[in-house]
């Protein structure tokens, strides 16, 4: 088993994208949600890493919508990286959206509140490490990803 979702390559694209598991359960207020982890090294110098969600349709609000968060953190606990995710549909070109990771800045990486529109399909999530990344034991992220039946404001966790 792989209890902490960590990546295992190859994941260098699409097509060999690494399965998030989620989790299914639901708010304070009873409204249904999921959540899933990863958690990925650059392996090699600019390793770019690519996971999948199976986004199974089951947390919708009444008019059939579902939210998308995607937060990553690295740096915030010692790494000494910080990659850029970008999210896709489920064509594996289609941008949904983007955040760029700063080693300087707010270690929080976060993509927040992108709206569904097909629910139960596959999105992608690609996470780059950069043309710096050196391949080296301290290079790593850990990213956790939401889909949820209300827009999301604030009161989840990242890692």
């Amino acid at each position: 088993g792989n209890p902490i979702n960590v990546e295992i390559e190859p994941n260098d694209g699409g097509t060999m994208a690494h399965a998030v598991s989620m989790t299914d359960t639901v708010n304070t207020s009873g409204k249904p949600f999921s959540y899933g982890y990863g958690v990925g090294f650059a392996d090699t110098p600019g390793d770019v890493d690519w996971y999948s969600i199976d986004v199974d349709g089951a947390d919708t609000d009444e008019a059939g919508s579902q939210w998308l968060v995607v937060c990553m953190n690295s740096t915030r606990w010692g790494s000494s990286i910080a990659p850029d995710i970008t999210v896709y549909a489920a064509d594996g070109v289609t941008e949904l959206g983007s955040a760029v990771g700063d080693l300087d800045g707010d270690p929080n990486l976060a993509i927040e509140n992108i709206e569904l529109t097909s629910p139960g399909e596959t999105l992608y999530l690609q996470v780059d490490s950069g043309p710096d990344s050196a391949g080296t034991v301290d290079e790593w992220y850990i990213l956790k990803a939401y889909v949820t039946s209300f827009e999301v404001t604030g009161g989840y966790s990242c890692p």
